[in-house]
């Protein structure tokens, strides 16, 4: 009976009416799909902001990053706060 649910109503001085809901639906199915999609946005986001620097001047997060390449390796980070406006480059160094 999975995705069927049961409903019994009544009481001692009603008969009992079972009501039988099938739940497995279109619109069901397209719930836990739409759960997961968010879910894994929540997630990404999240991630972002445990790896995200802060600003030099006011200390709020910074999410506009763009990385400087030099073929495949990442030479350069330029940050800039939307809070403040302060842009502040960090070199990559290469052990």
């Amino acid at each position: 009976m999975a995705g069927v649910f049961l409903f019994y109503i009544g009481g001692e001085s009603m008969p009992k009416v079972t009501v039988e809901m099938d739940m497995m639906t279109e619109k069901f199915k397209a719930k836990p799909k739409a759960i997961s999609t968010h879910a894994e946005a929540l997630a990404a986001e999240l991630e972002s902001i445990d790896n995200a620097s802060t600003c030099d001047e006011c200390g709020a997060l910074v999410h506009e990053t763009t990385n400087v390449y030099n073929g495949d390796s990442v030479v350069e980070r330029i940050m800039h706060c939307q809070e403040c406006g302060n842009s502040s480059v960090e070199m990559e160094t290469n052990c």
